[in-house]
């Protein structure tokens, strides 16, 4: 039997009716549930009752017509940390509470669906498909002017094996439903779907001086949108509507 799992926005906001579904994590999460937000949106009528609001450390797109609400939540480590304030945060300097989530949990308490990453912020240095051999055909060694995906059989480096073998061994031994969506070393093949010298620093869009020395301000780590992050949420709609299905 076929069983069609392309992303069907309808469908997605069918499934999510009378729910909440929270992305949590750092910034590269905050691209998940931003691509989330414009994925379903094109199919709200217009004029249909929905907003998004900020309520650091969330944020909050509410729609009234499936009584459902896609929200972001700020907690780069997933732990308490000194890194959890939504704007003013330290990125050298990581200190975390590892046996701490009872300020967060407070605020994720009563979601339905959560949907958790934290992979970069757990990096001492976030080198995410930053070396020269990976970005060979980009300009001074990262992901400037890359236009192609990586083709051909491929591991990239920030695919840590050790990490996923400990994460793999902590999922199974859990007593709640939790499922591993592992989009590293799917994502690492796309080289040419990163930001680039046209995304943000801290908020602003980069200047045209900075634009010119890609090899300074080029952004390695974050993805696009459209784009990569729309694949992470067809791959989750996948998974939802499996479950969907099986109730």
């Amino acid at each position: 039997m076929f069983v069609d799992l392309r992303f069907n926005a309808l469908k997605m906001l069918e499934m999510l009716r009378d729910k909440r579904i929270m992305f949590i994590g750092d910034s590269i999460q905050r691209g998940m549930f931003e691509s989330m937000v414009c994925l379903v949106q094109s199919v709200i009528a217009d004029g249909g009752d929905h907003t998004i609001k900020r309520v650091p450390p969330r944020k909050i797109f509410r729609i009234e017509e499936f009584n459902t609400s896609i929200e972001y939540y700020w907690a780069p480590f997933m732990v308490e940390s000194i890194s959890d304030h939504a704007t003013n945060h330290t990125v050298m300097k990581r200190l975390v509470k590892l046996d701490s989530v009872e300020n967060h949990r407070k605020l994720w308490q009563g979601v339905d669906i959560l949907v958790f990453e934290s992979y970069v912020w757990w990096m001492h240095k976030p080198f995410i498909n930053a070396t020269n051999w990976e970005w060979e055909g980009g300009i001074d060694g990262n992901c400037f002017n890359e236009t192609q995906p990586v083709e051909g059989p491929y591991w990239g480096t920030g695919s840590n094996l050790e990490i996923m073998s400990i994460l793999k061994d902590v999922i199974e031994k859990l007593k709640v439903n939790v499922r591993l969506l592992n989009i590293t070393q799917l994502s690492e093949y796309r080289k040419d779907g990163h930001t680039s010298v046209y995304g943000e620093r801290r908020g602003k869009l980069l200047t045209k001086e900075e634009r010119s020395e890609p090899k300074t301000y080029a952004d390695c780590i974050h993805w696009c949108l459209p784009g990569v992050p729309d694949t992470w949420n067809q791959l989750l709609y996948a998974i939802l509507l499996q479950d969907y299905r099986n109730h």
